[in-house]
């Protein structure tokens, strides 16, 4: 029995030892518990016991939906697991489902919804009046250099694949940390960087063709 297995067995038996807890759940971060917790009560009123960390198979101390999903063999109606999921929806990744005991969601945090750029630009004029910035120029042009790149990773869901092009790389596409030069007239010398950086990375890599 691996350590992954043996941590499933020792979460399916908390509800059997302690019938106050309906199930165990393996969130991937300890900010999630809220929210699946209310959405948990409103199908099925109760108290549930949540764990954010967990053991890797090295024995490291682990969180993330990577480190979710590394129980997906061993779930039940005891032990499930709950997600976020935007890329993986992208890729149509199967199994993720009430059938797999994965609870799932995407669209929903934080990010997504204050960092939409019409609330955004409300947001910001509201706390800065008559800034000339405009979160509505910038994300758009932001968006179309990152167009390109989103699509090779949603495409690069094999193995063989992913070593060509996946999330690190995704990332190293984007420069962090712009200067106030670099942000005037709308982000346009950040958005020049973006460009380079962003087809310097992707240069390395050779073409592919993309699924149907």
């Amino acid at each position: 029995m691996n350590r992954i297995e043996d941590q499933a067995n020792y979460y399916k038996n908390i509800p059997l030892r302690n019938r106050k807890f309906k199930s165990v759940i393996h969130v991937e971060n300890t900010d999630d518990i809220n929210f699946w917790q209310n959405q948990l009560k409103t199908v099925l009123p109760g108290e549930y016991y949540f764990i954010a960390f967990s053991r890797s198979a090295s024995g490291a101390q682990a969180s993330g939906c990577e480190q979710c999903l590394r129980f997906r063999p061993y779930l039940n109606r005891n032990f499930f697991i709950c997600i976020d999921s935007d890329l993986r929806i992208l890729r149509h990744e199967t199994g993720l489902d009430a059938e797999h005991f994965i609870a799932h969601t995407y669209a929903y945090s934080w990010e997504n919804h204050y960092c939409e750029k019409n609330y955004l630009q409300e947001r910001f004029n509201q706390k800065i009046e008559g800034s000339p910035f405009s979160f509505i120029s910038f994300l758009n042009s932001f968006s179309e250099l990152l167009y390109n790149p989103l699509v090779l990773l949603v495409n690069s869901d094999t193995p063989e694949l992913n070593k060509l092009w996946n999330i690190k790389k995704f990332n190293q596409c984007i420069p962090l940390q712009p200067s106030r030069e670099e942000l005037a007239d709308n982000g346009k010398l950040y958005l020049k960087k973006l460009r380079h950086v962003s087809m310097k990375h992707s240069l390395h890599y050779p073409q592919y063709p993309f699924k149907e």
